[in-house]
């Protein structure tokens, strides 16, 4: 697992932006990024990563999302 010291050097796919971007957009991605590895902030000043209650939760909106969107273009009712 990579270790950072600043916001600037963590991957734009670990950013906390892109969680909520894809989230928005394309949960499936935010999905991906969520389950290979951590997910960083800034607070403070400081590089703070979710916790694993956060990462849980937001695992589990973005599958219920997924899984919404597949039914309604698969016409599941």
């Amino acid at each position: 697992m990579a270790v950072y010291s600043s916001y600037a050097e963590v991957p734009w796919f670990r950013k906390s932006w892109f969680i909520v971007v894809g989230f928005l957009v394309f949960a499936p991605v935010t999905l991906y990024s969520l389950f290979t590895g951590d997910v960083y902030y800034e607070k403070k000043g400081e590089l703070v990563t979710y916790s694993k209650i956060v990462k849980i939760v937001t695992i589990v909106l973005c599958s219920m999302s997924s899984i919404f969107v597949i039914g309604k273009i698969l016409g599941i009712k």
